[in-house]
């Protein structure tokens, strides 16, 4: 078999390869743009979530929340009771 192109057969041929490279190329620097968006949304998301004090647990906050939530049931007299009482 002898294929024989013409030079507007071997034109198509070359911009269809050079727009499937091109979307190839394309498609790679979408890929790397999600990757990095990511790592940033993750990043701004880490600085959001800190305060100055830096960061504090989760079992911690929800204990905290939870306790403003509720009646203070204890009267502290003197702060040797109030410190016993939190040391506990």
């Amino acid at each position: 078999m002898n294929f024989e192109f013409d030079k507007h057969e071997c034109d198509a041929y070359n911009i269809v390869v050079m727009a499937q490279n091109s979307l190839e190329k394309l498609n790679r620097n979408i890929y790397d743009l999600r990757k990095e968006m990511g790592i940033l949304r993750s990043f701004i998301i880490g600085c959001l979530g800190k305060d100055r004090e830096g960061e504090y647990r989760p079992d911690f906050v929800r204990k905290v929340i939870k306790s403003v939530s509720e009646d203070a049931p204890l009267v502290f007299k003197d702060r040797k009771s109030f410190l016993k009482r939190i040391q506990n």
